[in-house]
């Protein structure tokens, strides 16, 4: 289960994600930026709530700082498996 809490001002929007992003919750997750960078915001992501991260959840995240995303506060396992990709 992922929970997702908004915050922010006009030109950036805080999204803090709790719990386990799965492939399902990923999914729900990219939406949720795409929304505001469609929108002209910028997002800042803080994963320090994230307990759970899939391999296609952190293929997501990748994806996601390639566009005005940027990732916070990501507890050390989580960045490992981000930064890991598809290397065993």
């Amino acid at each position: 289960m992922m929970r997702i809490s908004r915050a922010g001002r006009a030109e950036r929007i805080t999204l803090t994600v709790e719990g386990w992003i799965d492939t399902e919750a990923a999914g729900l997750l990219e939406a949720e930026c795409n929304a505001i960078l469609g929108a002209g915001q910028d997002v800042l992501l803080d994963l320090s709530g994230v307990r759970y991260l899939s391999a296609s959840a952190a293929e997501i995240l990748r994806h996601l700082q390639t566009t005005r995303t940027e990732i916070a506060r990501c507890p050390p396992l989580i960045l490992s498996l981000m930064e890991r990709g598809n290397r065993p």
